[in-house]
């Protein structure tokens, strides 16, 4: 399903998420909606063969890595990467699986009742940035609810259930192995400016997740200020330490390889 989008009297429909669902419900402007398996099933338009024929794809790539590093063969940086990528992506085609194919159709929700001035203000405090307070109207907006598990995260509720930890934990092992795995890749295949900057990147990779679960407690007693600069600045370095690896697995295509790395895998 793609989510909940209200009609309203007077205003062009735009879509809720849940703060403002919950909003207009409280406010007695909506029932809360009773979405039902068929709700969902009605706009899925699953494809199972296009998804076994995908796995088997990935399947076949992460077996030629396994099969050139168990006969001796090297695994080049940018066949590493992208082994590296169908790993993380395999989380992505568990879920998918059963995961309708069409999610771009909503649940349309119809309000019987003008929506009032208050009301309206304080939807487009749920949705607006900070530049777009002043002078809009909810249905100028049109932003797509996303986030919502890490905007529950940083919210100032200091008691959050053991679950909501449990998440972000797993998600930060899950990202840290992710660039902890750059460390094992065959240093013969780098120069040793080359390999620095890899490692370096594994390195940034595997810190900044720990230290942005660590700026969720600590962000409460600092400036907010120099708390949104800690996160522009984790974030940019995050990012190049996730690019930066992929420009230099390009790059060795313009180095001197061995020979071994133009061999064909033999599977008999």
């Amino acid at each position: 399903m793609g989510g909940f989008v209200v009609e309203t009297v007077g205003r062009e429909p735009f879509p809720l998420n849940s703060e403002a669902l919950e909003l207009l419900v409280t406010e007695g402007l909506l029932e809360v909606p009773s979405i039902t398996t068929s709700d969902i099933a009605d706009r899925s338009k699953t494809n199972s063969f296009t998804r076994i024929f995908s796995v088997l794809q990935v399947s076949w790539m992460v077996a030629q890595c396994i099969g050139r590093s168990y006969s001796g063969l090297p695994v080049t940086p940018l066949e590493f990467l992208t082994a590296l990528c169908i790993g993380i992506s395999s989380f992505t085609y568990l879920f998918e699986w059963s995961k309708p194919k069409d999610v771009n159709v909503p649940v349309v929700l119809s309000c019987g009742s003008e929506l009032s001035k208050e009301v309206v203000q304080r939807l487009v405090q749920i949705y607006a940035r900070w530049y777009e307070l002043e002078n809009k109207d909810i249905s100028e907006i049109h932003r797509i609810p996303f986030g919502a598990v890490f905007k529950y995260l940083l919210n100032d509720d200091n008691e959050k259930p053991v679950y909501v930890w449990i998440l972000y934990l797993v998600l930060c092992a899950i990202a840290g192995a992710y660039n902890l795995i750059h460390l094992v890749a065959n240093r013969d295949l780098f120069t040793t400016l080359t390999f620095r900057l890899w490692s370096t990147c594994g390195w940034v990779g595997l810190a900044v997740p720990n230290i942005f679960l660590a700026q969720l407690y600590v962000g409460k007693f600092i400036p907010d200020w120099l708390n949104g600069s800690l996160f522009l600045l984790l974030s940019t370095f995050y990012c190049l330490a996730r690019v930066v690896p992929f420009g230099l697995g390009l790059s060795c295509f313009w180095l001197s390889m061995p020979i071994p790395v133009y061999y064909n895998l033999e599977w008999l």
